[in-house]
């Protein structure tokens, strides 16, 4: 019996390709296609948090609602301001927009 190298390569390899074609079918066919989320225009600029604009140590902070490190410290003194600003300040201003505490705070530290 006589082994022909060629013919069992051939073989081989029309075997192995079949195999590959035959899994890649099947994997195309068992799995579901990946969802691309939708996203709003809004929330590719920013993240959706709530945004408290309030006093530490007489300067004016921002924080992130729950988050206890300051998200924006000021050198701006509170005392500088008219009072009734002094107060919302102690009670805390919320934005759920990042650019409506910042305009804010603008107008308050300029």
């Amino acid at each position: 019996m006589k082994l022909n190298i060629k013919k069992l390569f051939f073989i081989t390899a029309i075997t192995v390709t079949a195999c590959v074609l035959a899994s890649g079918a099947i994997k195309a066919i068992t799995t579901e296609p990946e969802k691309t989320p939708q996203i709003t225009a809004s929330e590719e600029t920013e993240p959706q948090n709530t945004y408290v604009l309030t006093q530490k140590h007489g300067r004016i902070v921002a924080y992130i609602k729950g988050v206890e490190i300051p998200y924006i410290e000021t050198t701006t003194a509170v005392n500088s301001l008219p009072y009734d600003v002094q107060e919302k300040l102690k009670k805390g201003i919320e934005f759920n927009s990042l650019s409506d505490l910042k305009a804010l705070m603008n107008e308050y530290c300029s």
